[in-house]
C-alpha cells in the first residue's frame, strides 16, 4: 500500500485544522515581520494581531478578540455604525405679480419716427425697416420685415423702443 503524501487522503476535519494552523502562523509571522520593522530608536509596541492578514474577510474569520483589538488600535475591523437624519421641509407661499404696461399706440409710432444715421443716410427707424424689407438686406429673408426689424436695431441704438407692429412693415407679413 502506497502511502505516500500525494496519494494520502486527508480527513475534512484534519484539512480544516491545518487551514486554522497556517492562518495562525501566518498571523504570528506578521506579528514578527512587524516588530522587525521598526526602527531602532523607537520604542517597540508589540503588535497582538496583524490587522491586513484576511481582512476582506475579517467579519467571519476574525476572533472577537481580533476585532477589538484591531477596532481600538488600527481602526480596522470595527463594527459598522448607523446614523439616522431626519429632514424637516416648511413650504412657503409664493406670490407672483405680474405688470402689464400699455403704451399708447401714439408714443409707440413716435419711437419708430426717430431718426436714425447710419452710413451717413439719415431716416426713421420705421423707413429703414420698410426699405431694408422692401428692396434692402432682408427683401429675400422668409420674414423681410422680421428680419428688418433686427437689422435696424442692430445699426441704430434709438431705434431701440421701436416695436416692429408699429413700424408700419407689411411686407411678406401675414398679420402685422
Amino acid at each position: 500500500q502506497d502511502r505516500s503524501p500525494s496519494k494520502q487522503f486527508l480527513h475534512p476535519c484534519t484539512a480544516r485544522l491545518r487551514m486554522a494552523a497556517m492562518r495562525l502562523a501566518s498571523v504570528a509571522l506578521g506579528v514578527v515581520a512587524v516588530v522587525a520593522q521598526q526602527p531602532a530608536e523607537e520604542p517597540v509596541t508589540l503588535r497582538l494581531y496583524d490587522c491586513n492578514v484576511e481582512y476582506d474577510v475579517w467579519e467571519t474569520n476574525w476572533t472577537p478578540e481580533w476585532k477589538d483589538w484591531c477596532c481600538k488600535n488600527r481602526q480596522r475591523g470595527c463594527p459598522s455604525t448607523s446614523t439616522t437624519t431626519e429632514t424637516t421641509s416648511t413650504a412657503t407661499p409664493t406670490t407672483v405679480t405680474t405688470t402689464t404696461t400699455t403704451e399708447d399706440p401714439k408714443v409707440a409710432v413716435e419711437h419708430c419716427n426717430k431718426q436714425c444715421v447710419f452710413d451717413a443716410a439719415n431716416a426713421t427707424c420705421a423707413a429703414r425697416m420698410q426699405w431694408a424689407a422692401k428692396i434692402g438686406a432682408t427683401k429675400d429673408n422668409s420674414e423681410p420685415c422680421t428680419a428688418a426689424h433686427s437689422l435696424v436695431l442692430s445699426q441704430c441704438d434709438v431705434c431701440s423702443q421701436c416695436e416692429l407692429k408699429f413700424s408700419g412693415c407689411t411686407i411678406g407679413a401675414t398679420e402685422m
